[in-house]
């Protein structure tokens, strides 16, 4: 795999011209200096990484999919049942195939 993409931080801003500091370490958590001192880092070519800036989604987008996601689940195996019991159903109510 070549590329990969990593969130490191979420903020919120006006539109404007920012200059943008990144400073080694100073938002790291516990947990990730305390691996850091365990697994150091080997040295890297600081040419081939890059940060973009992205416009995220709301947060209700995410809620609203969860739901959407659990009724299409439900409507897909609604179809495929209704589709294998259908003749079944279909000659209980007295209609004939010929």
């Amino acid at each position: 795999m070549d590329t990969a993409r990593m969130e490191m931080n979420r903020f919120s801003a006006d539109s404007g011209i920012y200059k943008l500091k990144v400073i080694e370490g100073t938002s790291a958590s516990l947990f990730e200096k305390l691996f850091s001192k365990l697994f150091p880092a080997k040295n890297l070519n600081y040419t081939q990484y890059f940060i973009q800036l992205r416009e995220s989604r709301p947060v209700y987008y995410i809620i609203a999919a969860i739901p959407l996601f659990t009724i299409s689940a439900f409507c897909i195996i609604g179809g495929l049942v209704g589709g294998f019991l259908a003749p079944v159903i279909l000659t209980d109510m007295g209609v004939t195939f010929s």
